[in-house]
C-alpha cells in the first residue's frame, strides 16, 4: 500500500508546491490512505487539522500526513490524535530538517488550528526560520536563496546587469570606431541617464514550474567623468504552480572609472561597490525575508578588433537576512549567503546604431545551497534610437541541478 501512496504521490507532485500523503494510523476501521495538494503551505495545514479536501472519512480516526515541502519528501510529517487527550484534540508536527518535535492539543480543531498557528507566529518563529533556511538547501523552489529564483541570486543578477556590464554609450563615447554616427566626439560625456527594463520568463525547479516576471528602474547621476552615483529600483513577481511570491527593493552603487577606453588605449576598467536593501515575501509558500546586500564589481572591457569589444566581470555579492511583517504574517530569515559571479561578453557593432552580443556567466554560492552552481548564457540586440537612448531586447538561459529558466527581456535607457 505504502508503494501504491508514494506512485500517486509521485504522479501529482508536479501539480502542487506542497502535498501529503495522508494514511490512518489507528485500528478503529480499516487503513485509509489519500493524496492532498495545496498551493498554499496553510491550506494544506487546514486540511490536515480538519480532515478536508478530500479527507472525510479521516474525520474521527486517527491519522498522519507526510508533507512534501517545496519538492523535499517527508519535510513535515502531522500526526493528529482525537481521543488521546482530555482536551479531545491533539497534533503532533515532526520537522524532520531540523529534527524537532512538536506538540498541541485544544479542546476543539479551531482552537487546535489557532494554537499552532500563534506559536509560529511567536515563540515557534525562530524555529520555522531555521526549517526555511533547510528548505533552501534542498529545493531548487525556495523563496529566500539557493536557486536561480531566490531573493539572493535575483539581486545579485541585478548588480550584475545594472552595474557590470558597460553599456554600449559608453563604449562609443570613449572611441569614435564606435560612435552612433549622431555627432558624439571625445571629451562628450553622457553623465547621467535614467531607464526601465522589463524581463519575464519561465521556469522549472524539481517537478515544480512558474514563472518570472522582473522590472527594474535605473538611475545615474554623473559627478565626474569618471565617477558616477548609480542606482536601481527592482519588482518582482513570480508564480510557483498557482502560488504568488512578491519582491522589491532598493540598491545603491559608485561606479569608478580606472581606464577609459580612447582611440589609443583600447582598455576600459572600473569597480563599483555597491549596497542594497530587498524584500521577498510569500503567503501562499508562507517564506519570506528581508535583505541587506553588499558588494564589488569588477569590469574589464577590451577592444580587441575596430566593431569588437569583450567584456570581464567578476563580482561578490553578501547577503544578510532579517525579519519582516507582510499584513498579519512575521516572517523571520536565516540567510547569511556569498554569491560569486563570473562572466564574460563580447559586443560586436553591426551598424553605426546596431549592436550585438552574447554572454557567459558562471554563479555560485558558497554557504550551502540547493542549486550551489549555475549558468546563465544569453544575447541581446541593442538599438540606438538617438544618441543618448537606447532600446535593447535580450534573451537568457539559465541551467543548474534540477533547475531550468528561460526569459526574454525589454530595456531602454536615456541619457542627459
Amino acid at each position: 500500500m505504502a508503494s501504491l501512496l508514494g506512485i500517486g504521490a509521485l504522479a501529482h507532485a508536479g501539480n502542487y508546491p506542497f502535498t501529503a500523503s495522508v494514511m490512518t494510523t489507528d485500528s478503529s476501521g480499516p487503513t485509509l490512505d489519500q493524496f492532498i495538494g495545496a498551493s498554499e503551505f496553510l491550506e494544506l495545514a487546514d486540511y490536515l487539522i480538519y480532515a478536508e479536501s478530500g479527507l472525510s472519512e479521516f474525520e474521527n480516526r486517527n491519522y498522519v500526513g507526510d508533507i512534501t515541502y517545496l519538492g523535499i519528501e517527508n519535510a513535515i510529517a502531522f500526526y493528529r490524535f482525537n481521543d488521546s487527550s482530555p482536551n479531545g484534540y491533539k497534533a503532533t508536527i515532526n520537522m524532520s530538517l531540523i529534527d524537532v518535535n512538536l506538540d498541541f492539543e485544544a479542546a476543539s480543531e479551531g482552537a487546535l488550528d489557532d494554537k499552532i498557528e500563534k506559536f509560529f507566529e511567536n515563540e515557534g518563529a525562530d524555529l520555522y526560520a531555521r526549517f526555511l533556511a533547510k528548505v533552501s538547501q534542498q529545493s531548487p523552489a525556495s523563496v529566500t536563496d539557493g536557486n536561480p529564483n531566490s531573493a539572493t541570486a535575483s539581486q545579485a543578477d541585478v548588480a550584475t546587469q545594472e552595474y557590470g556590464w558597460t553599456d554600449t554609450g559608453e563604449m562609443e563615447f570613449s572611441d569614435n570606431s564606435v560612435s552612433s554616427g549622431e555627432g558624439s566626439s571625445e571629451g562628450e560625456v553622457d553623465l547621467s541617464g535614467f531607464g526601465i527594463g522589463f524581463n519575464s520568463g519561465t521556469f522549472t525547479a524539481g517537478n515544480l514550474s512558474g514563472t518570472n516576471t522582473q522590472i527594474v528602474i535605473p538611475l545615474k547621476i554623473g559627478i565626474s567623468e569618471r565617477l558616477k552615483f548609480v542606482g536601481s529600483i527592482p519588482f518582482q513577481y513570480l508564480t510557483l504552480e498557482d502560488a504568488e511570491v512578491f519582491g522589491a527593493g532598493i540598491n545603491f552603487a559608485l561606479s569608478y572609472r580606472i581606464k577609459v577606453m580612447t582611440k589609443e588605449n583600447p582598455w576600459n576598467w572600473k569597480v563599483t561597490p555597491f549596497v542594497g536593501i530587498n524584500a521577498r515575501v510569500s503567503v501562499d509558500l508562507a517564506a519570506g525575508t528581508g535583505l541587506y546586500q553588499y558588494g564589488l564589481v569588477n569590469t574589464f572591457d577590451y577592444r580587441i578588433a575596430e566593431n569588437w569589444i569583450i567584456s570581464m566581470v567578476n563580482q561578490v555579492s553578501a547577503f544578510e537576512g532579517f525579519g519582516l511583517s507582510y499584513e498579519d504574517y512575521r516572517f523571520d530569515s536565516e540567510v547569511s549567503q556569498v554569491v560569486v559571479r563570473n562572466g564574460l561578453k563580447a559586443t560586436r557593432r553591426l551598424t553605426k546604431r546596431l549592436f550585438l552580443d552574447g554572454f557567459v556567466m558562471d554563479t555560485r554560492f558558497t554557504e550551502a545551497a540547493a542549486v550551489d552552481q549555475y549558468i546563465t548564457v544569453g544575447t541581446s540586440l541593442a538599438f540606438r534610437l538617438t544618441r543618448k537612448a537606447n532600446l535593447r531586447l535580450g534573451f537568457s538561459y539559465d541551467k543548474g541541478d534540477d533547475f531550468e529558466a528561460q526569459s526574454f527581456g525589454l530595456s531602454s535607457v536615456w541619457n542627459f
